[in-house]
């Protein structure tokens, strides 16, 4: 087990209970957080501030950020960290397992 559903299972919880957007969100979560403030710099640089509307711009402003944040860890997730950890489980020298 890893991610979400090992913090799950420690805590006595039963991971079939979580949406699958959840766990989804727990497989990306890195891509999330080294993406993060990419995705806030881009938004910035991409919506001009006007004083008149800085309210109606920041909640804009932060819908996209979280797009492209998300957007962003999706890609990574497929493209460079599922391969990466393909390799991993080749080089492995003891397969772990799960704690019955």
């Amino acid at each position: 087990m890893t991610g979400p559903t090992s913090l799950l299972a420690a805590l006595g919880m039963n991971a079939k209970r979580l949406p699958r957007w959840a766990i989804y969100c727990g497989r990306i979560s890195f891509g999330l957080y080294v993406y993060h403030d990419f995705g806030l710099d881009l938004t910035g640089k991409l919506i001009p501030h006007v004083a008149s509307l800085e309210s109606l711009l920041n909640l804009i402003k932060g819908v996209i950020s979280l797009v492209i944040t998300f957007v962003l860890a999706a890609i990574s997730y497929h493209f460079f960290e599922t391969p990466f950890l393909k390799i991993k489980k080749r080089f492995a020298a003891i397969e772990s397992q799960p704690i019955a």
